[in-house]
């Protein structure tokens, strides 16, 4: 369990681009301008973002896209400032819960064991 906050997500930007670009590093990307940009040319640009102090419309005037810097509650389906993973057993996918979803699961759980 580990808690994901703005920072967090913006770090592991270019870390997920490769990832999701991996096999299509010289596939091209559409701006929104029209422009034709390889996916390997936006990582070296995500690269070259100092990502310990860069903003996250930075990020997004990079990438064009708010997805890959939004922190989405997977139980109330909102966008968060900041939510906790809670991991997977054997490797598989966490969830991520926002603080107000903790505390309606956490007065959930304690109703239910009075």
């Amino acid at each position: 369990m580990r808690l994901i906050d703005k920072r967090t997500v913006i770090k592991s930007v270019p870390r997920r681009w490769r990832e999701q670009y991996r096999d299509r590093r010289w596939a091209t990307v559409t701006t929104k301008h029209g422009l034709d940009i390889s996916a390997d040319a936006i990582y070296r640009q995500l690269q070259a973002l100092d990502l310990d102090t860069c903003s996250e419309q930075e990020v997004i005037a990079i990438v064009e896209n708010s997805s890959w810097t939004t922190i989405l509650c997977e139980a109330c389906e909102k966008s968060v400032e900041h939510a906790i993973l809670i991991d997977g057993e054997g490797g598989t996918t966490g969830v991520l819960i926002c603080p107000r979803c903790i505390g309606k699961a956490t007065k959930f759980l304690q109703r239910g064991m009075r």
